[in-house]
């Protein structure tokens, strides 16, 4: 176990540029806690600040640190589809330290390609240049870590070109890498303090991720001795592999800091409200969208934040919470996804399928 001053010392050592707003607030949801017979709290990192925010600005304060460092002018990021978070994050945090950024994005249908709106729209007003890379539609989908591999080929022929214009490029191919796992190891420690100043105690922490956000968090609450559990809810199918690369991402995260792990807790990586892809919707995460709105105005896009939610309540539906416990949800942001999506005619519906009311 480590003190909260030795990890703060170990990641002073990197390289960090400060861009988000913190510490993030932790608000409760009184009228949803009420009716569950649970206190749910939410720790509000979607107010990050950095272009709407979100998960991904306590990642690009470390990625930006080591892009300044080697001396970089533009940095080559994204590789997901139109409506990242991550590109649109990357984008608005090089600009916002005077260098360029080339974003790469693959093909998509429907909300997951629009440009007009939603995360593409801030992308491309933020980004030098946005590329639609029909290579990076071969990728594997199922794979979260071999995704982010087999992109560097593709990244590494934009960097070769940049460089033969006599840039100098730091790329980031995605956000699973142990320098990303850093954001919320110091997100740990941030929410050490705040337990200890506000007097909380949570059972369950509950988060939508399959990779860095994750495993910061397992990996920062681990060294400090939290007592509550990580349950990462995947946004996507794993086949049963979510926990293994999530623990991948621990030990390089581990090793990074020069940090030595005891065996401990399991990683636990739930994908039962995922769905049947990345990227889509599903008749739970749009009720979940809908009883966060409507009980206590949370707002959560339908395709991430709000499937981490769904779990949540499942987990209670289940038993698996009990009443009487507190749980904390970590809100990852993403809202400028709910334009695209909510354009597209995907209006939560109610359990028993009738249409919701409009959100407003």
């Amino acid at each position: 176990m480590h003190a909260p001053e030795e990890l703060r010392r170990q990641l002073a050592r990197l390289p960090h540029v400060p861009l988000a707003t913190l510490p993030t607030p932790i608000h409760e949801l009184p009228r949803l806690s009420a009716e569950l017979g649970i206190r749910i709290l939410v720790k509000r990192d979607d107010l990050t600040g950095l272009a709407f925010g979100g998960s991904k600005v306590r990642q690009a304060e470390f990625f930006l640190g080591e892009a300044m460092r080697a001396g970089a002018d533009v940095i080559v990021a994204g590789g997901s589809y139109a409506q990242s978070n991550h590109a649109r994050v990357c984008a608005a945090a090089a600009r916002t330290v005077g260098l360029g950024s080339v974003i790469l994005v693959r093909p998509g249908e429907g909300p997951t390609a629009d440009t007009a709106t939603g995360n593409a729209l801030v992308t491309r007003l933020v980004a030098d240049e946005v590329r639609v890379v029909e290579a990076l539609d071969a990728v594997p989908r199922d794979d979260r870590l071999a995704e982010v591999e087999q992109r560097a080929g593709v990244f590494e022929t934009v960097a070769a070109e940049l460089r033969a214009r006599g840039r100098t490029p730091y790329v980031l191919v995605g956000s699973s890498a142990p320098t990303g796992v850093m954001g919320y190891v110091a997100a740990a420690l941030e929410l050490h303090e705040q337990r200890r100043n506000l007097e909380l105690d949570f059972s369950r922490l509950f988060v939508t991720s399959l990779g860095v956000t994750q495993a910061g968090l397992e990996l920062g609450s681990r060294l400090l001795g939290e007592p509550y559990t990580v349950v990462g809810v995947a946004y996507q199918p794993t086949g049963g592999k979510g926990s293994e690369w999530v623990r991948r991402l621990i030990d390089g995260g581990a090793q990074l800091l020069g940090c030595d792990l005891e065996p401990g807790r399991d990683v636990v990586s739930d994908d039962g409200s995922a769905g049947c892809a990345y990227g889509s919707p599903t008749p739970e995460s749009r009720e979940a969208s809908r009883i966060a709105v409507r009980s206590d105005g949370l707002l959560l896009d339908p395709v991430y934040t709000a499937k981490g939610f769904a779990a949540l309540l499942r987990w209670i539906r289940e038993g698996r919470v009990r009443r009487g416990e507190t749980v904390l949800f970590l809100h990852t942001g993403g809202l400028p996804a709910l334009f695209a999506y909510y354009a597209a005619d995907t209006t939560p519906r109610s359990q028993s399928g009738s249409p919701a009311q409009t959100v407003t």
